[in-house]
């Protein structure tokens, strides 16, 4: 499995300009100290002509162990009954091995056409060589059963080689197909295709998988017929990822490796990256990001904006370039998700409304996009944000306009099974057995039954599944089960749309100092914002250290006055308002941590029921003083 690290994201987003240049100065330097050029084994999707076209870059930070000096133990405990296919010619070769087509001979499926991957066992050397080997076979099995996925049969070994049976695609790479288009696919061509990857990358985050190499050569389609069904394939950079986890390994292909891979502090979001330079590639012909040599390709991706100049661009819709740029922001934490992009107007719209920049489109939202599970950690904060700090978002979420929240109207519907209006933790739970146990009812049995794989999963058996995807759904479901009932009981859509709104992508909008002072309107408006929530709040504390940290003013003078920049402080560290348990993982700011063990030290005390008292009189106007408060926490520096 990849290093994890628990780093949070942004630290990796330094605000000085010195220490920004340090570390990337600090980033090319070891990457392109690590990064060696290899071909490796193909799958049937790894097919390659000899038309010169791009060979594949495994990016992969090693470190060097025992086993390299000592034989390693290659037998995996797969099947052994080769004997069964009749391998035919081949038609792909990588650098462990190569891939051939095969019939097979015997057994129920006597006479179908499959592919075969031949990894000779003499190219394992090391630990992690079989380790990357078993990992890839775990996850085509874990992945089972989507249309978009290259279907897995089985893997066998003998003596000397290692093979893994799949489908056979007939239809060639999408690299041959933008090919032979002359290198550019119109909008209308290239949406489809777009749409299957993210539904595909919808399904893998959802079971908590990243594949880490996407780009053309690893789709194929299934025949070659110009509506065929896009397949992905090559799993051997692929990994799990915890819920909150974060990779460490430096992987992929030099055009197509997201800023934070380069990083070494990545998750799932690193494949939207790929399909965002993808996307780029089937309308425009050409790279985002080029340059003669690896580390001017890193120090651009790390550093350089996409170019949409007219001559190349003239002709592509102000909608399909906004979608481009939601993928290709540097910031992980502002790039849409998979969800988020199939919910993109872009990918609702026809050719014509696309072209209308100043278009309201509204459609229904889809009905066929899984859950997206970073919705549960983000209810899960919200609902044990301090209550003024919730009214914070909530404004915010009411300056949306109903074509805006296509998103989170698909999701709340696949929460709101009932279709009462309403969803609580229970729809959660339900939910994500519907996404990550596909076939159950998400019923109370269902549930049960969830919770027992889970269980059974963890001494190491779960009906064939891979022990990690296992893991997963027990942090997932773990997440639901911390939410705070009171706050997500009976949670009807408005407040849904506040829980699970990201600031971080509304704030990089055009229109977003429009939509604060809207926001900040509504916020000072709000009653239970400006006395009672205020009253027991450690809101004010928390903006008044936010704002010292900031060099920013926060009050006007009462404590009902929270300025326009303190209302943004509040929006931009939702995190620092939480007043559930704290946790290292959530931020590295020792501020925050501090403050929300104040908060959570706080809410013990002080019920939300007694938060209707009167409003306080002028000589109590002040925020209160820390000092004042039991279980508080000193001021950062």
């Amino acid at each position: 499995m990849g290093n994890c690290v628990s780093t949070h994201p942004e630290s990796y987003f330094p605000r000085d300009k010195k220490k920004k240049e340090a570390g990337l100065t600090r980033i090319l330097k070891e990457t392109c100290h690590h990064f060696q050029r290899h071909h490796r084994q193909s799958s049937v999707a790894g097919f390659r002509g000899a038309n010169g076209r791009e060979n594949h870059v495994a990016c992969a930070k090693r470190k060097n162990s025992c086993c390299d000096k000592f034989p390693v133990d290659t037998w995996l405990g797969f099947g052994r009954d080769i004997s069964k296919y009749d391998l035919e010619y081949e038609v792909g070769r990588g650098h462990f091995g190569h891939t051939c087509a095969a019939t097979v001979k015997k057994g129920e499926r006597k006479g179908e056409r499959v592919a075969v991957k031949v990894i000779p066992k003499a190219r394992l050397k090391t630990k992690e060589a079989v380790e990357d080997v078993t990992r890839e076979v775990m996850i085509m099995k874990a992945l089972v059963g989507h249309d978009n996925v290259i279907r897995f049969y089985e893997a066998l070994e003998d003596s000397t080689n290692v093979y893994i049976v799949m489908e056979l695609c007939l239809g060639g790479e999408l690299l041959d197909r933008m090919l032979a288009r002359g290198g550019v696919y119109t909008e209308q061509a290239a949406k489809p295709v777009i749409r299957q990857m993210l539904k595909i990358l919808a399904w893998f985050h959802a079971q908590g998988v990243v594949h880490r190499d996407l780009k053309p050569e690893n789709f194929l389609f299934a025949t070659a017929d110009e509506e065929a069904t896009l397949k992905v394939i090559d799993f051997g950079l692929s990994e799990f990822v915890p819920p909150g986890a974060r990779l460490s390994d430096i992987v992929g292909s030099a055009y197509y490796v997201a800023p934070e891979v380069l990083k070494q502090s990545y998750g799932v979001e690193a494949d939207l990256w790929s399909v965002g330079v993808i996307c780029y590639t089937l309308l425009c012909g050409g790279r985002p990001f080029f340059a003669r040599s690896e580390s001017q390709v890193f120090e651009a991706v790390l550093e350089a904006d996409p170019r949409f100049e007219e001559e190349q661009w003239g002709a592509v819709s102000p909608l399909c370039i906004d979608f481009i740029k939601k993928l290709l922001t540097k910031d992980c934490r502002e790039r849409i998700s998979a969800v988020q992009a199939l919910c993109h107007p872009w990918m609702m719209t026809s050719s014509a409304a696309a072209n209308d920049s100043s278009s309201l489109f509204h459609a229904p939202p889809p009905k066929d996009v899984p859950l997206d599970t970073r919705l549960i950690s983000a209810v899960q904060d919200f609902s044990w944000m301090d209550p003024a700090g919730r009214d914070a978002l909530q404004a915010v979420a009411d300056t949306l306009k109903e074509n805006e929240l296509t998103y989170q109207r698909s999701q709340f519907d696949l929460l709101d099974s009932d279709a009462d209006g309403f969803v609580n933790v229970e729809d959660f739970k339900r939910a994500l057995c519907r996404t990550m146990r596909p076939g159950t009812a998400g019923d109370s049995a269902a549930l049960t039954a969830g919770r027992r794989s889970c269980q059974v999963s963890a001494a190491g058996s779960d009906g064939g599944r891979p022990l990690s995807l296992s893991t997963a759904f027990r942090r997932l479901m773990a997440i639901a089960d911390g939410m705070n009932a009171s706050a997500v009981d009976k949670m009807n859509f408005k407040t849904f749309v506040a829980a699970s709104i990201s600031m971080e992508q509304l704030a990089k909008d055009v229109g977003w100092e429009k939509r604060k002072k809207e926001a900040y309107r509504v916020f000072t408006c709000t009653a239970k914002s400006t006395d009672a929530a205020w009253k027991h709040s450690f809101l004010p504390e928390m903006i008044q250290e936010l704002a010292t940290a900031n060099h920013r003013s926060p009050y006007d003078g009462c404590h009902r006055g929270v300025t326009e920049e303190g209302f943004e402080l509040i929006l931009l560290n939702p995190k620092a308002f939480g007043s559930g348990q704290p946790s290292a993982e959530e931020t590295s700011d020792q501020m925050i941590q501090q403050s929300r063990a104040a908060m959570y030290s706080h809410r013990c005390c002080v019920a939300e029921a007694e938060l209707t008292v009167p409003a306080s009189s002028p000589a109590d106007s002040s925020p209160p003083s820390r000092a004042s408060t039991s279980g508080s926490a000193s001021s950062a520096a």
